[in-house]
């Protein structure tokens, strides 16, 4: 109990004899300050440092539509052109217009996906979810890859990952989904059986 006593004591002097030291301190280091000057207090400089910026590979050039839903076809568009294509529709449910670009694949080729979305007023479409994929209808079946999306600036998305295993009858399908809405479109496209070198 005695050693209890003297350990409470000590603290007790300790914890006093510190909080007169701080405030001596704090006493002798401030300076009153002018009524008519603001106190400031004085800041160690900050080292500026140079972070090289991510070097992306560009988009591919992507014309902007001029105007509303209207500049889509109703039926969708397939455009091959120098071994890309260009995918263009309206959605089904008539929300939103999909544009897809791409090299042509090859059968067992991985290949990329770049793609747009426009709502009915030809805005990019802001927030929401987006995929693509593909599926044969005559076989029941869709590809043996899991793409991924991922979105690059407002209303533009990347996907990556998907491949055409086998020739034949494809649909290509886009979906985005928003808070207000959602739409899908569906392209078809005919493989051929060039494989991939």
């Amino acid at each position: 109990m005695t050693a209890f006593r003297l350990k409470s004591r000590h603290l007790a002097l300790v914890t006093a004899l510190g909080a007169a030291l701080l405030a001596t301190a704090c006493e002798k280091s401030a300076e009153p300050a002018k009524p008519d000057q603001p106190v400031t207090t004085p800041q160690s400089p900050v080292p500026q440092v140079q972070i090289p910026q991510a070097q992306l590979p560009p988009l591919p050039q992507m014309p902007t539509p001029t105007s509303a839903i209207a500049d889509f076809p109703d039926k969708p568009t397939v455009e091959q052109s120098d071994g890309n294509l260009l995918l263009r529709c309206k959605g089904i449910g008539g929300r939103y217009n999909f544009e897809l670009r791409t090299r042509v694949p090859k059968i067992g080729e991985l290949f990329t996906v770049t793609s747009r979305v426009f709502d009915a007023q030809g805005h990019a479409a802001g927030q929401g979810d987006f995929s693509v994929d593909a599926t044969m209808p005559d076989h029941g079946h869709g590809m043996m890859t899991q793409p991924t999306h991922k979105s690059t600036i407002s209303g533009t998305w990347r996907s990556e990952g998907l491949k055409l295993h086998m020739p034949g009858h494809w649909q290509i399908v886009a979906n985005f989904e928003s808070a207000e809405a959602r739409d899908t479109c569906r392209f078809d496209w005919q493989q051929s059986g060039e494989a991939t070198p």
